[in-house]
């Protein structure tokens, strides 16, 4: 984060201050921020969300706790590493579109067709093991992937 995330991640700090019914000040602010200035703020935003989450709800003392700055490092160092274990998305053919080929037809017309390295991604992510309920919600979506690779490739 730079300084100009400051005012976003202040504002991100009071919403999860008033999720657990406490007020928050702006040294405080400060204080998490120069401790968790080595991530972007979109990691950060999700981070906290998800160590609200990932507490135990039938804690009476958790419940009205503030987040920590280790909570919150910890839930982003898992969102970056579930990043990383997803692969790399964007070939030298399709890094623009991360993931996709944009073609133009003869009649102008804008096309789309999933790339191999999407295509990829998307066949291991239907073949996992221990997949989740929460993983299996997109594999209509991944399916649909696969169909438009397929047929791109038979044209």
């Amino acid at each position: 984060m730079n300084f100009n995330d400051k005012p976003t991640f202040m504002k991100k700090m009071q919403q999860v201050a008033r999720k657990v019914d406490r007020k928050i000040d702006d040294e405080q602010c400060d204080v998490f921020f120069d401790d968790l200035k080595d991530f972007s703020i979109e990691v950060i935003e999700r981070a906290m969300d998800l160590a609200l989450r990932d507490r135990d709800p039938d804690d009476v003392f958790l419940r009205r706790a503030m987040l920590t700055t280790p909570e919150i490092r910890q839930a982003a160092e898992e969102l970056i590493n579930k990043k990383k274990e997803t692969g790399k998305l964007g070939c030298e053919k399709c890094l623009p579109t991360k993931g996709w080929i944009l073609e133009i037809a003869k009649s102008g017309r804008a096309i789309a067709h999933p790339c191999d390295c999407l295509a990829d991604i998307v066949r291991r992510e239907l073949n996992a093991k221990n997949r989740t309920r929460a993983s299996r919600i997109d594999d209509k979506h991944r399916e649909d992937i696969l169909v438009a690779y397929e047929m791109s490739k038979l044209r």
